[in-house]
C-alpha cells in the first residue's frame, strides 16, 4: 500500500500540545501550538529549520519572548475602537500609552 504524501500528527514541545503537519512529498513539517495563540514554532523543509527559533517555545509561552510565526490573521493591526468586552470583562485601551499606535 502507498504510503500517504501528507500527514497530520500530534504533539508536544516543551509540554505544550500541537500538530505537526507534514508532506513527504514536498518535504515540509509545520507545528501549531493551538493554546498558545497558534504559534507556529517550526517550520522545517527537509529536515533544516526555516524559522528564528530565540528562547524557543518556553519563553514565549513565560515571557512573551519572539519567536516562530504567531499566527496574527485577522487580528494584528485591526482594532476598531478603544473599548472591549471579551469572556464577561470589559476592557479599556488608553489612547495616551506608548504602546498604543
Amino acid at each position: 500500500m502507498p504510503m500517504p504524501s501528507h500527514e497530520i500528527e500530534d504533539i508536544s514541545i516543551d509540554g505544550h500540545a500541537g500538530v505537526a503537519l507534514s508532506s513527504a512529498e514536498d518535504g515540509l513539517r509545520v507545528c501549531v501550538l493551538p493554546a498558545l495563540a497558534m504559534l507556529i514554532p517550526s517550520v522545517r523543509h527537509r529536515g533544516a529549520e526555516l524559522l528564528g527559533q530565540r528562547g524557543g517555545v518556553s519563553a514565549y509561552a513565560d515571557r512573551g519572548s519572539t519567536m516562530g510565526i504567531p499566527l496574527l490573521y485577522p487580528w494584528a493591526n485591526r482594532i476598531a475602537g478603544l473599548e472591549y468586552t471579551a469572556a464577561g470583562r470589559r476592557a479599556r485601551l488608553d489612547p495616551s500609552s506608548p504602546l498604543v499606535r
